[in-house]
């Protein structure tokens, strides 16, 4: 689509499409982070031990899913005939 946009074959309101689409889409996923936040420290304010507990299972489960997808990434490239194609 961008060599279509450099060479003058596409029409402006499609090569301004995406962006615009991008930026709806961005909108719409940090609202719906703001408003599944809002919900899961709703009841944190209430009890303080509950906000703790939050944070920490969310970290921990973030740190987890960063581990499992670098030691992924390292194994791919430490031993590539693992991965099931031939070089």
């Amino acid at each position: 689509m961008t060599a279509g946009a450099a060479t003058g074959s596409l029409r402006v309101c499609a090569v301004i499409s995406l962006p615009i689409l991008f930026a709806a889409g961005m909108s719409a996923m940090d609202t719906t982070d703001a408003v599944l936040t809002t919900k899961a420290y709703g009841g944190a304010f209430a009890n303080p031990m509950r906000k703790i507990f939050y944070n920490i299972t969310t970290t921990g489960f973030s740190v987890l899913v960063a581990l499992v997808l670098g030691t992924s990434t390292c194994c791919k490239y430490s031993f590539p005939r693992c991965t099931g194609r031939d070089p």
